[in-house]
């Protein structure tokens, strides 16, 4: 184990022990008196934004990463006209974050019902901009169906 690990550690563990003092009159431990709460946060705020999307690309069935890539690499001006277009109107949207959009590649080699999984951008115009970009990609032809969870983000376009 590294020694910043085992230090994180000790560090976790010794600040959920409950603090205890020695009584001067009789040596036994006494319990200290608890610890103010925390200033007040906002949490609500936090509560009513969706988590951060962390996912990586999934694929279920025989498609390759590589072709998924490949396709997304040759379509990326219409997702960066998606992204655009959003910033147009900065005071509406903020396009930080991802978008993880879910569809099916037919045997034939082609993206069918792109639908929006995740998304932290909260602007629904952008989403289905996003969407109807991944409606055009093409794949390579196939042995059965793929779905793909694929994950977009802003900063990459």
């Amino acid at each position: 184990m590294h020694r910043g690990r085992q230090l994180g550690i000790l560090a976790l563990v010794l600040a959920c022990e409950p603090k205890t003092t020695t009584s001067p009159d009789d040596g036994t431990a006494a319990q200290a008196a608890p610890e103010p709460d925390p200033a007040p946060t906002d949490e609500a705020e936090d509560a009513s934004r969706p988590p951060p999307v962390q996912q990586l690309l999934e694929i279920d069935g025989k498609l390759s990463e590589a072709a998924v890539d490949q396709a997304v690499q040759e379509h990326a001006r219409e997702f960066r006209s998606c992204f655009d277009e959003a910033l147009q109107h900065p005071d509406d949207v903020e396009l930080a974050g991802a978008i993880v959009i879910r569809f099916v590649v037919t045997p034939a080699g082609e993206a069918e019902n792109p639908i929006v999984e995740l998304s932290e951008f909260g602007d629904k115009p952008t989403e289905a901009c996003v969407a109807a970009a991944v409606d055009g990609l093409s794949f390579p032809k196939q042995q059965g169906e793929s779905t793909v969870h694929l994950p977009l983000y802003a900063s990459s376009f």
